[in-house]
């Protein structure tokens, strides 16, 4: 807000005359917490400005990408509390009244949704926080905060964003957004993109695939797990001697298929 004050082009684009005050800051906080809470103002807002760049041929709308930026919650990490807390908090806090609410209802057969879960759930060390729920206990290459990540699709011939997707900051959401996206861009622009750039955590198998099926060619490294065994054995590591019909192991002990029935396809 200090730039608005500063900057003439600000105040153009604004509308703001030379002797109008600034608008405080918190405008914006309160007016989205309070009355527009419920609506879909800034979605609409946001929209209109993708659908005027369509309009005047900025956004080619072939070749996309897409990423995400982790940003830290405005929540402090002492208000995090065990699960089984949360009932009793829901009593005195509002948040954590629509927190439980929306797990209550939460439909667990959404596609979008992971396997079995909803898609707000406590964090790895089973903790919540009461003033912010939704937000998760993460970090990406820096100190561990509650965040969330800002999942974005641009278009890549002019970089300009055409759809955004807040989400807990967690890994598995981050393809959750990139399917809401680019099914809100064909729904809402008409938009159907033939290629789609992505780091390593969007190279899943049924991600890869879901692409494939909408006829879009995915460019992003495949996010292989073979080898993340958690110190168990792989199928690459035993070795079958066709003439002994044994199989020899890691441990350079061999066992026959009648002694242990390992011998398997």
């Amino acid at each position: 807000m200090d730039e608005v004050g500063l900057n003439l082009a600000y105040r153009w684009f604004t509308g703001l005359g030379f002797d109008q005050s600034i608008p405080d800051h918190s405008t914006f906080s309160k007016n989205r917490q309070g009355r527009f809470r419920e609506s879909t103002v800034f979605r609409d807002f946001f929209e209109q400005i993708v659908r005027a760049c369509i309009d005047v041929g900025l956004v080619e709308g072939q070749r996309f990408s897409i990423d995400g930026t982790i940003i830290a919650a405005n929540a402090s990490s002492r208000s995090r509390i065990p699960r089984e807390e949360l009932s009793e908090a829901g009593k005195v806090s509002r948040t954590v009244q629509e927190y439980l609410l929306e797990i209550e209802t939460v439909d667990e057969s959404d596609p979008d949704s992971p396997p079995g879960k909803p898609p707000s759930l406590s964090d790895t060390d089973g903790k919540i926080s009461t003033s912010d729920p939704d937000a998760a206990w993460a970090t990406k290459g820096g100190p561990i905060h509650l965040s969330y990540y800002d999942n974005y699709l641009i278009d890549n011939a002019s970089n300009i964003i055409v759809d955004v997707e807040a989400t807990p900051a967690r890994t598995s959401q981050e393809i959750v957004a990139a399917r809401r996206m680019l099914e809100r861009v064909a729904s809402t622009f008409a938009l159907a993109p033939t290629t789609l750039a992505g780091d390593k955590s969007y190279g899943t198998g049924p991600f890869l695939a879901w692409l494939i099926d909408r006829n879009i060619t995915p460019h992003m490294p495949v996010l292989d797990r073979t080898h993340q065994t958690d110190g168990r054995y792989t199928r690459d590591d035993f070795v079958l001697n066709l003439t002994l019909m044994r199989i020899g192991v890691p441990t350079a002990n061999c066992s026959t298929s009648a002694e242990s029935g390992a011998l398997r396809e």
